[in-house]
């Protein structure tokens, strides 16, 4: 195969230049060129769209940006001639993401509100710009990361308070209070269709009306729908697949949930997929199943699927979990037994469970959907949940996610030397933190909010200690104040080395 390039012409070809190359490349037309080949392909069987390579340039073989076209601006002979090659691999890495398919939790009266108030509900996949929310009364549902975010660069534009409602505290915000432009309320309880107008109440009885937009920021669904087993005659395709869509409008998430959240996989019902692991990877769309120390599947250990926590760094984590994997895959680390690592999945899910940090999969068939089809009222809809309890399966809480690089940058170190590597013998390493990283990303809502006051002159800022004495000294006087007891509790739960 032909190696393509690493850096593309962006010039436009003018019709006048065309006209006088004369053969295919004056044929195909104003404003065409002809393809090379097809490379990809997306989309829905009715709209599908093909990524394709363009033939070079006859004078100079100048290379093309490769483009996403219709069918029609690819031509019927290289489409029918397009077919997916099947191979074998030795191993294969799915790192492909899990923010694709938004999640929009079923709240009661949300279905019927969004009838009534259409395009005021989105998800924050849609969010684009502060600009766009101008003089508005805003909601932001969610205060992690995204949620933060949004509602801080919000503050600009749309009206004070802007308000920021979730079920817990934000491990994202700065100790204190929030600022004044914001206002945290509890989760939203039910959406109002007989009482405000556009309201809202939240758990704690506060009625919030007037709303101008609802932005959801929850998170997304897990979704390999690539790895989807084709069903049998015995069960339908709408009972095994995994949510699909990747669109960020109301009613295709909620779509999307419903096809994740309807379907809890009991083993007596898919009797047929007993042999094939892969099937149950997704359930409810929430976590993944049969997965060790949530990268690595269990039934298929060459089945690798990194960086699947939240509320983590993510690149380090991502590194550590390829060193570890790379030493897996060259036999120069052992697998823990099936039944070692199957244990290590039980115990977690008890530990979570005991600590009340694994909630239900919300039963959109029977709960409230922000589909327009669900015509059911609340108070005629089962609100019973899911009896499986999957969403928070990998959610790390401070100092966990320290304890997973830790652990992971331990493992890569314990691999068998191999020749030629550097390390003597063991290879490149991850990342490790020691006892004042553990302590920053304990304070990193703090750093991430003294940066952000320095407003325009943040720029200049390139490392911890310009932002103050604090941050200079803070380490120091935090470990001088603080026992040797709480300091050894924290760097052991941190799997610092040493303790």
């Amino acid at each position: 195969m032909k190696r393509r390039k690493k850096s593309y012409s962006t010039r436009v070809i003018s019709w006048e230049e065309q006209r006088h190359l004369g053969g295919e490349f004056a044929r195909v037309g104003e404003g065409s060129w002809p393809v090379r080949r097809i490379i990809g392909e997306k989309g829905p069987a009715g709209n599908k769209q093909y990524q394709v390579e363009w033939e070079p340039h006859p004078n100079g073989e100048e290379e093309f940006e490769p483009h996403w076209v219709s069918k029609a601006g690819v031509g019927k002979g290289l489409v029918r001639d397009w077919v997916r090659f099947k191979a074998q691999y030795d191993a294969i890495v799915v790192a492909n993401g899990h923010y694709t398919i938004p999640h929009i939790p079923a709240i009661t009266g949300i279905a019927g509100w969004h009838k009534k108030y259409p395009n005021i509900i989105m998800h924050s996949k849609a969010y684009r710009r502060p600009e766009d929310f101008s003089g508005q009364k805003v909601i932001v549902v969610g205060n992690s990361a995204s949620g933060s975010d949004i509602a801080g660069q919000l503050a600009a534009c749309a009206q004070h308070p802007v308000y920021l409602a979730s079920r817990s505290a934000s491990q994202q915000a700065p100790t204190g209070r929030g600022p004044a432009w914001r206002k945290d309320v509890s989760e939203i309880e039910a959406f109002l269709l007989d009482e405000g107008d556009r309201a809202i109440r939240t758990k704690d009885g506060e009625l919030v009306d007037k709303l101008d937009a609802i932005i959801f920021a929850t998170g997304y669904f897990y979704s390999f729908p690539f790895m989807t087993i084709p069903p049998t005659a015995s069960v339908s395709s709408s009972e095994t697949q995994s949510p699909s869509k990747s669109s960020s409008s109301v009613d295709s998430a909620s779509s999307a949930q419903h096809a994740a959240t309807t379907n809890p996989s009991p083993p007596d019902t898919r009797a047929s997929f007993a042999t094939n692991p892969l099937e149950t990877l997704i359930t409810s769309g929430l976590r993944t199943h049969n997965v060790y120390k949530h990268f690595l599947h269990i039934d298929y250990p060459t089945l690798a699927l990194p960086v699947l926590n939240l509320k983590v760094v993510p690149f380090p984590l991502a590194e550590n979990q390829a060193a570890v994997i790379a030493r897996l895959w060259s036999n120069r680390l052992d697998l823990p037994s099936e039944d070692e690592m199957r244990k290590w999945e039980r115990d977690e899910e008890q530990r979570l469970l005991d600590a009340q940090r694994l909630r239900p999969a919300p039963n959109t068939a029977a709960g409230d959907s922000v589909s327009a089809s669900v015509s059911a009222s609340s108070d005629e809809q089962d609100q019973t949940p899911n009896p499986k309890y999957e969403a928070g399966f990998h959610t790390l809480l401070y100092p966990e996610d320290a304890a997973q690089l830790n652990t992971l940058h331990k493992w890569a170190s314990s691999a068998r030397p191999a020749a030629g590597l550097e390390n003597n013998g063991i290879g490149k390493l991850g990342t490790r933190w020691d006892e004042k990283q553990v302590w920053l990303r304990k304070r990193f809502p703090d750093m991430k909010a003294a940066y952000t006051r320095r407003g325009e002159g943040r720029s200049a800022i390139t490392s911890l200690e310009e932002l103050g004495g604090e941050w200079r000294d803070g380490f120091e006087k935090w470990n001088e104040e603080t026992s040797e007891e709480e300091k050894a509790d924290l760097f052991r739960r941190a799997a610092v080395a040493g303790y």
